[in-house]
């Protein structure tokens, strides 16, 4: 049994998933959720994010993946800590059509290409590992067409590709309006970032302290 590093809930995670890290703490740690508001996980994976989001009491929360795995083991994730205030889909949220829109969206993305990194031991890895199964543009596409008009998007990334980042979020005539470094004191720069996106093209952007794992 393993647990999630902020609340301690506990988690079951499958070894053919890939495991809770670094960038799913600082997403832990960056998300706001105030309760009686709606989530959707972009991604959900074992589920942990929607684990930490439900101490916030939302009042419904969905979490999509294409994995069939994924969501197996979520739904276990979901039963195991009595959290029934949630739906889990097995879905391409590229084209899923949602009954509503959300106040907030979380995601902790694909995050490589293909012709730069090998691929991974399993199927699933592979799936949650590469930017083929959702683009940044995509994942932006399904934030504007599902967030609320004032709500907002928590989402971790690479620092090194934040400038693609902007731009594909200035086209959607999406926000960024916050970024939190994450500090990891193992490396010497920040590798990750959190950055809170919101509606409308010309809000202003907070640098916040960064996040400390």
């Amino acid at each position: 049994m393993d647990y999630t590093p902020i609340h301690h809930i506990p988690l079951i995670q499958d070894d053919k998933l890939f495991k809770m890290n670094s960038d799913t703490t600082a997403l832990m740690l960056g998300m706001k959720i105030k309760p009686h508001e709606t989530v959707l996980d972009i991604g959900t994976n074992h589920g942990v994010l929607l684990l930490e989001a439900s101490i916030f009491q939302p009042s419904w929360m969905v979490g999509i993946d294409i994995n069939e795995l994924s969501i197996e083991v979520a739904q276990k994730n979901m039963s195991l800590n009595n959290i029934s205030n949630v739906t889990l889909l097995c879905a391409d949220v590229t084209t899923h059509q949602f009954d509503q829109k959300f106040d907030v969206i979380i995601s902790n993305p694909p995050f490589f290409s293909e012709s730069t990194h090998t691929y991974s031991q399993t199927p699933s890895k592979q799936l949650a590992k590469f930017t083929s199964s959702l683009t940044t543009e995509s994942l932006l596409l399904v934030i504007k067409k599902n967030l609320n008009p004032q709500g907002r998007a928590y989402i971790v990334f690479r620092s090194a590709a934040l400038a693609s980042f902007f731009m594909e979020a200035s086209k959607q005539k999406l926000s960024i309006t916050n970024i939190q470094g994450v500090n990891d004191n193992r490396i010497e720069h920040y590798k990750s970032c959190v950055i809170t996106i919101e509606h409308g093209s010309s809000k202003s952007l907070v640098l916040s302290k960064p996040l400390q794992l």
